[in-house]
């Protein structure tokens, strides 16, 4: 038995139906950012590495 809201369909291939306003899907006129790609390791203060560029 399934119950509650959401989850899982009922049956494979069933769609589920969301709970929340999905609004209108756009597509952009141009890309608004670029992706800079890593070019090291990096430390942080708290010991943890990161990946990333150096900054400018």
């Amino acid at each position: 038995m399934v119950t509650g809201s959401g989850g899982l369909p009922q049956r494979p291939g069933d769609s589920g139906i969301s709970t929340y306003p999905t609004g209108t899907v756009r597509t952009l006129a141009e890309p608004t950012a670029t992706l800079q790609e890593p070019d090291g390791v990096y430390q942080l203060p708290d010991g943890r590495l990161v990946l990333s560029h150096a900054c400018e």
